[in-house]
């Protein structure tokens, strides 16, 4: 029976990332959804499905473009 070691292949992760990826997964952190207690809050104040989902989908679909401008505007400019 083989046991698996998770840590086996972190060496090649570290070797694939870069500092545009770096700086996209900043961005993405701080702009997708702040966190689920927050929508819970806002669910129970609105009563509406609407606004939960439409606030997850805003964040979620804005978290997405900023991390992918920037890797690309990170590239653009040379960083990695």
């Amino acid at each position: 029976m083989q046991i698996l070691n998770p840590w086996k292949n972190s060496c090649l992760l570290i070797q694939t990332s870069t500092r545009p990826i770096g700086l996209g997964l900043m961005v993405f952190a701080l702009l997708y959804l702040p966190c689920l207690a927050t929508m819970a809050v806002l669910k129970r104040e609105t009563d509406s499905r609407k606004w939960f989902g439409a606030v997850f989908a805003y964040t979620s679909i804005l978290a997405w473009v900023g991390a992918y401008l920037a890797v690309h505007i990170g590239r653009a400019l040379g960083l990695g």
